[in-house]
């Protein structure tokens, strides 16, 4: 049963809808649920109403739209207000899941972060004290509010 509705929908044997129509049955609360089928490392939805079954399709190209994970596709027939999603987990098989290496990630952010600390250490410009830099920026913030202040004060000429 699972292998032949994933082949149905490789030969193209559903009818197909795209967004604008599917959003305007689901307005029209004429869809009764929705099933997502995996296949070709993506999820396609086939829509459920009156005892019919339409592929959503993607609007210009018409092939079966794609979504890389189940909680996208839910999100998207939330949005809809569909009241009903079945996941077909015979076919879940053909959606590879995708991990992440997290190990290799954070030693190459580290060795970017102790290249960056090396090279701020080795500046031979010389250093400011975070007190000196903060002290010039509030004497600016200061005169720049003393400026703003006296050209609201001063009277306009006719």
């Amino acid at each position: 049963m699972t292998s032949d509705v994933v082949a149905r929908v490789e030969r193209g044997a559903f009818p197909s809808i795209d967004h604008i129509h599917l959003s305007r049955l689901a307005a029209a609360g004429a869809v009764d649920g929705a099933r997502a089928i995996g296949m070709a490392g993506k999820w396609v939805l086939l829509v459920v109403s009156k005892g019919h079954e339409w592929v959503l399709t993607a609007t210009r190209s018409k092939s079966p739209r794609g979504f890389a994970k189940v909680e996208t596709l839910l999100g998207y027939l939330r949005e809809l207000d569909v009241p009903q999603l079945d996941v077909d987990v015979g076919t879940a098989a053909n959606v590879a899941v995708k991990t992440r290496r997290r190990e290799d990630r954070s030693e190459a952010l580290r060795a970017l972060w102790d290249a960056d600390i090396k090279e701020a250490r080795s500046d031979p410009r010389p250093q400011i004290a975070h007190a000196d830099v903060l002290a010039r920026s509030q004497a600016r913030w200061a005169a720049d509010l003393d400026e703003e202040a006296k050209s609201k004060q001063k009277p306009r000429s006719r």
